[in-house]
């Protein structure tokens, strides 16, 4: 309002200057020229208002943080007018977002401290008052970046090839943080149990997958393939099927090698190696998968599942076909396995060759992995099969 008051005075100064003498008309043309200086001034007032649009400066500190749903930032407006008492709302294109308290910093800025979402990209971050009647605002950039990884997975498509030397597999491997967001600057390596085999590259997709080409080597069996991320600490498998011909679909009789697959994923440290996935998948009714550990660390010695018709189908029973996933992650529930401990999973049925398959935990690397037949009736891997 104090530029209305000067707005007026200047005007009534001026009509009072270019009157020759004071006479009875005064108060007349006082009145007039106030009027018209009041309606001159407020008619500029919208124009003046609306030129004060997206006048905010909204300032980050920091600008990045980490989409963890704890990560924190503190915003900062600054009004174009230094006038305390006002009332400033912030907001985000990000509605996961939040914010706490605004404070009066009583020199025409006002602040908060907002915490992250779990959804990465970048938000728009808002902060609106206003003056004069018009509604004023103003914007800054939110960057919310992937948390360290936590979670990772394997493809490998085909899953069996033919052992010939020239065919391949592509093995894919998805890297994610704890919320699911991909995770795309780790270095991820592949291997393979059988040496014949060649990691044929890596490529980096820039979207939390990383992929290999597989050259099969004339091995016929089964190899497992392992990805790990070497940022993390972290590392999983899966299995590729080498076989003599071309017939990929032919299934042995009366065998679980090429029904029966597992995945798994382990987090290791120097002293301790923690089972964040273990499943085994294509188990037929009436099988077992017998699950042992040996070892410091173990929450168990041993545990006997009997896959009957109900087994892993949950409450869709009537929907499970002839083969179940048998999840075994929980069986470990978060164990920290010591260096050197054993794990055994064994999958066998009356008169059928089995499957065994051996993890070794070691120091800062993945486990060693041995995966071998089991011929019916036999307590040995690999004999007689």
């Amino acid at each position: 309002m104090g530029v209305v008051f000067r707005s007026i005075r200047r005007s009534v100064r001026g009509a009072f200057s270019r009157l020759s003498r004071p006479g009875p008309h005064l108060l007349f043309v006082f009145a007039a020229v106030l009027a018209l200086a009041v309606a001159a001034h407020f008619r500029q007032a919208p124009a003046r208002a609306a030129a004060l649009a997206q006048t905010i400066t909204v300032t980050l500190s920091p600008s990045s943080i980490v989409a963890d749903g704890v990560s924190s930032s503190r915003v900062t407006a600054t009004l174009p007018f230094p006038i305390p008492g006002q009332t400033v709302v912030f907001s985000s294109s990000d509605s996961g977002i939040r914010f706490g308290s605004t404070i009066d910093n009583f020199n025409g800025t006002y602040s908060a401290t907002l915490t992250s979402s779990t959804t990465v990209g970048t938000a728009t971050i808002i902060a609106a008052s206003s003056w004069m009647g018009q509604e004023i605002s103003g914007t800054a950039s939110l960057t919310q970046t992937p948390g360290p990884a936590k979670n990772i997975t394997l493809s490998v498509e085909p899953g069996s090839i033919v052992a010939d030397g020239h065919s391949y597999a592509i093995a894919t491997a998805t890297v994610t943080d704890a919320h699911s967001n991909p995770v795309t600057t780790n270095a991820v390596s592949f291997s393979s149990t059988d040496r014949g085999e060649k990691v044929l590259g890596v490529t980096n997709g820039g979207n939390g997958t990383y992929r290999a080409l597989i050259s099969s080597s004339t091995k016929p069996g089964e190899a497992v393939i392992t990805a790990t991320d070497m940022s993390a600490d972290l590392s999983v498998s899966g299995e590729l099927n080498q076989t003599e011909s071309s017939s990929l679909n032919e299934t042995v009789t009366g065998s679980l090698l090429s029904l029966v697959n597992a995945e798994w994923t382990f987090q290791y440290t120097s002293t301790y190696t923690m089972v964040r996935l273990l499943v085994v998948t294509g188990v037929p009714v009436g099988s077992d998968v017998r699950v042992g550990c040996n070892g410091r660390g173990c929450p168990f010695t041993k545990r006997v599942i009997v896959v009957g018709a109900s087994s892993g189908c949950g409450t869709n029973a009537g929907g499970c076909g002839t083969d179940r996933t048998i999840d075994l992650t929980r069986e470990f529930h978060r164990s920290h396995l010591h260096v050197r401990t054993r794990v055994t999973v064994v999958i066998t049925r009356p008169q059928w060759i089995g499957k065994y398959y051996e993890f070794i935990t070691r120091a800062s690397h993945p486990p060693y992995v041995r995966l071998a037949c089991l011929a019916s009736g036999e307590t040995h891997p690999g004999a007689g099969c």
